[in-house]
């Protein structure tokens, strides 16, 4: 009776040890996909940075671009403005010889 009833202790726990090993496989694979998709998500992540990266330099390269049209417009506006005082001074003597 005692032989039988080890025997049956043995058999159970023979069968809970699979059952534990079971369960644990499974938790792996769940953590193997879990690390996967993750490691999908992460170069999803890294391509969206890089090109967010990429537009913000880009937007950069614009900014400065503007900024030399601006600086250009700016400089012949001095140039036009110079031409027009030399253009209303010219006019003013022109004005004064006719006077006279």
């Amino acid at each position: 009776e005692l032989e039988k009833r080890v025997q049956q202790i043995v058999v159970e726990d023979r069968s809970l040890t699979w059952q534990k090993v079971d369960g644990l496989e499974g938790a792996v694979a769940v953590l193997r996909k879990q690390s996967q998709g993750l490691a999908v998500k992460d170069r999803e992540s890294k391509q969206r940075i890089a090109g967010l990266e990429g537009l913000v330099e880009a937007a950069g390269q614009e900014a400065c671009d503007a900024r030399e049209v601006a600086e250009a417009g700016d400089a012949k506006l001095k140039v036009l403005e110079a031409e027009i005082r030399s253009l209303r001074a010219e006019l003013g003597a022109s004005k004064v010889q006719i006077d006279k």
